[in-house]
């Protein structure tokens, strides 16, 4: 089943009286488009936080129960396929991080407008302009590309898949608290 998280609190009612209230949340997403070397140890970290991971990939080898054995699911798709009916979730982390900067620059056209918590892209400096370019000449503004993490994760001089892994769960945990700050 799904992974539900319990916050309780005493509070007083309107009788006067001390009553337990228990809060239940449905446990935030974090999809992964993409199977390769940076979304395995994102996956275990994001895991680890309480997040239900989606990874989406059509190579069976990457995309696997042995790779990936946190994952809440795994789709064995093509993008453009899982792309056609995709339904985001406002809380929904979503990390574009694919074999090929093809397969990111579809998926980003396809989800740049969503209203999500994070979305992220690997890449260089010099891949991340040439994707907002192509982006702008499809009419796409600056402010609907505002809230894009690219290139994705805090910059902690990572080197390692297992420290960009890092560098990127830490930078969704940061929008994510400073998000609900401002509530």
């Amino acid at each position: 089943g799904r992974r539900r998280y319990v916050d309780c609190a005493v509070v007083t009612n309107d009788e006067g009286e001390r009553v337990l209230v228990e809060r239940v949340h449905r446990a935030s997403r974090l999809i992964l488009f993409g199977a390769g070397h940076v979304a395995k140890p994102t996956a275990t970290l994001a895991h680890m936080l309480g997040y239900e991971v989606v990874v989406i990939d059509d190579r069976p080898d990457w995309n696997s129960e042995a790779r990936f054995p946190d994952a809440y699911t795994r789709v064995l798709e093509p993008y453009e396929d899982v792309l056609f009916d995709f339904q985001a979730r406002s809380d929904d982390a979503l990390l574009i991080v694919t074999r090929g900067h093809d397969f990111d620059q579809q998926i980003l056209e396809a989800v740049i407008s969503l209203d999500v918590a994070y979305l992220g892209m690997i890449g260089s400096d010099t891949k991340v302009k040439k994707a907002l370019k192509k982006l702008e000449a499809r009419g796409v503004g600056e402010a609907q590309t505002a809230h894009l993490h690219a290139p994705i994760g805090l910059a902690i001089g990572a080197l390692t898949p297992e420290e960009i892994a890092v560098a990127i769960v830490a930078e969704i945990v940061k929008v994510k608290r400073s998000t609900e700050e401002r509530k």
